[in-house]
């Protein structure tokens, strides 16, 4: 191969072009076809085109069965596929093409044409056709040439250049598919004489919002609502979502409000609705503490997609959630921080101004009560504590018992709990898109990384009084949504997600943040399940003392999104107590009956919270109370 001085190569690497790509259904299966017309360098023998799929936004594009045929006589061409199976996803793993020139070099004008997803053949032992990625979105494709033929060599990886990137027409507009469920998200009165609200989303089963759905839900409830509309009506201005509000009568029973589109073949219930359950002075709020976007441009790489404002458009319009945090890196405060300040609606919908920082000690996310104070800027957590002291404001740990799977000794690690400060914060967050960070044992509750000692259970163990909260860390700018791929997790196969719901006596920030530092919340890995968990009368974050002689009686109530399984007593990190659940509804009472002496540690305490666990997997995390043995 001659170098490429004596080459006098050009910048022209040619050009390429696939098809079909105009209105692609989310997650269709079919055939891909990419041209590519050789420049005026060709590709030398030896040499190759390199195909990478679209990876924004962790999303996955199934290549299929991939041939490849050249125009010119004596051409040969080698196809090579990596990471096309078993069909899952990671950010440093995903599919890609390689289709290397043998016999005689592709001349200046020579054509290729690669088909993915072609028929006859087989991959791995299955017959498939490739698949479009499941987010509805533009999806580009890369292309590249490799006049050498070695770029994947760990050591031409270092020299700049090996790839030459190929210009075309190689966007694929990716739109959501036919109409496969809908959403109906109720919310609780934002404040006193207020009246409830709700959302009806329609969505392919992607979790795409089929923006030009026209159609009519009936409305039933379990319960007679005056006033509540007997149908509501969709039409594509609508956007895929209509809000309307609605006066719940005094019940002491959970509502639930079915929809059915009969023509379109939609049926459903939305998720239970109590303006009392937690008593009169306590609504139950929903949000997402912890979403990612494309917002800044420090961090606006292959993996992060959307915007700050269209996040928190999402979360309030088409989930209809009570609050959300949109817990961007980097730099770009400012423009962050003034979305934050226009969609702050109190109630109505409120923003929690964030920012994450990335610490090798563990990753933690920043809050503060206003967004017109500057977030600091902070090398390490201890720096982050110092900064945010005399502020309004508190900090959370997230993914604590897990690392960069990728880096874990030079990019983030598990976290460190002696890094940990009890005046900033509160709550840990116990569950998200990754799974359950609640114990060590992976492979029960939905635990699916652990062993580095940095649990939930292992930091109350520390003595570090912690509530529990949940968020998604979603890369799509989709807050509520599980549907992000992180660490390799497929969200067909895996069931995460993340929601925080805070006991507020109305919905203003003031009222959350209140609530957060109480440890007045729980946690739910999806599912909008109401949880009132109490300890001798004491609500969940609270504490007290307690002599040999008083018992410590646990009372719970719960509604669920689906049947309840079983809801189970953790003390001091072990189980302690299940009790089974039968339907939707679910309340029990236990009272511990070993001996205070005999549970509390060294230090004089004990802890107990509940994990509520309903028969399609979602489970809901009560914050812990806490009991301080006074010796009588």
């Amino acid at each position: 191969m001659p170098n490429e001085s004596v080459m006098k190569l050009t910048d022209d690497w040619g050009h390429a072009e696939i098809s079909p790509r105009d209105a692609i259904p989310a997650g269709s299966r079919g055939t891909w076809t990419l041209v590519y017309r050789a420049g005026a360098n060709g590709i030398p023998v030896g040499g190759s085109l390199r195909i990478i799929p679209p990876v924004a936004g962790f999303c996955r594009w199934d290549v299929g069965k991939v041939t490849a045929f050249a125009e010119q006589p004596g051409v040969c061409l080698e196809v090579q596929t990596e990471h096309v199976q078993p069909a899952t996803w990671h950010h440093s793993n995903y599919p890609a093409i390689t289709v290397v020139v043998y016999g005689e070099a592709i001349r200046p004008g020579g054509l290729v044409r690669v088909v993915m997803g072609d028929l006859g053949g087989y991959v791995s032992g299955r017959f498939v056709r490739a698949q479009a990625q499941d987010f509805a979105m533009p999806g580009t494709f890369a292309v590249f040439v490799d006049p050498v033929g070695n770029a994947r060599f760990a050591l031409e990886q270092q020299k700049p250049g090996r790839y030459r990137p190929v210009s075309g027409e190689l966007t694929v507009d990716v739109v959501a598919a036919a109409p496969h469920r809908f959403r109906l998200s109720l919310r609780h009165p934002p404040a006193p004489g207020a009246p409830a609200a709700a959302t009806l989303t329609v969505e392919d089963r992607f979790e795409n919002v089929v923006r030009n759905f026209a159609g009519t839900f009936r409305l039933d409830a379990t319960t007679p609502i005056p006033g509540l509309p007997q149908s509501i009506e969709l039409s594509p201005a609508d956007c895929g979502h209509k809000s309307f509000t609605f006066a719940p009568p005094p019940t002491d029973a959970p509502i639930h409000i079915a929809a059915s589109d009969w023509q379109h073949e939609i049926i459903g219930a939305s998720n239970p609705l109590e303006p009392g359950f937690c008593g009169d002075e306590f609504q139950a709020y929903f949000g997402d503490l912890h979403v990612m976007t494309g917002q800044n441009a420090h961090h606006s790489h292959a993996m992060m997609v959307g915007g700050t404002d269209e996040a928190i458009r999402y979360a309030r319009d088409d989930r209809g959630l009570d609050f959300t945090a949109v817990t961007n890196p980097g730099g770009q405060w400012d423009v962050d921080a003034q979305i934050f300040a226009k969609h702050h609606a109190p109630h109505k919908f409120v923003t929690m101004p964030a920012r994450e920082f990335g610490f090798h000690s563990g990753h933690k996310n920043a809050y503060l009560l206003d967004e017109s104070q500057d977030m600091p800027a902070a090398k390490s957590a201890e720096e982050l504590f110092e900064s945010l002291r005399e502020r309004a404001a508190i900090v959370i740990g997230h993914h604590p018992n897990t690392h960069s799977e990728t880096d874990p000794y030079v990019g983030w690690g598990h976290h460190n709990l002696d890094v940990i400060d009890p005046q900033l914060e509160p709550v840990i967050e116990i569950c998200q898109d990754r799974g359950s960070f609640e114990h060590d044992a992976v492979g029960t509750d939905n635990v699916h990384f652990g062993g580095f000692g940095s649990s939930a259970q292992d930091a109350l163990a520390r003595g570090h009084r912690l509530g529990f909260v949940g968020g998604t860390d979603t890369h799509r700018a989709r807050p509520a949504s599980s549907r992000t791929n992180l660490s390799g997790l497929d969200a067909d196969d895996f069931l995460g997600g993340g929601l925080t719901c805070v006991l507020a006596p109305e919905l203003t920030r003031e009222a959350i943040f209140e609530a957060i530092r109480a440890r007045r919340c729980y946690a739910t890995n999806g599912a909008r399940i109401l949880l009132d968990v109490r300890l001798n009368g004491h609500r969940m974050g609270e504490e007290f003392k307690s002599d040999t002689a008083s018992p410590r009686t646990l009372t719970v109530r719960a509604a669920g999104t689906a049947d309840i399984a079983r809801a189970v007593v953790v003390r001091n990190g072990q189980d302690v107590h299940a009790h089974p659940g039968s339907g939707r509804s679910f309340e029990m009472e236990w009272t511990d009956p070993t001996p205070l002496t005999d549970v509390v540690t060294p230090d004089g305490w004990v802890y107990y919270y509940v994990r509520l666990v309903q028969a399609d997997g979602h489970i809901a995390w009560s914050s812990p109370v806490w009991v301080d043995w006074e010796d009588a």
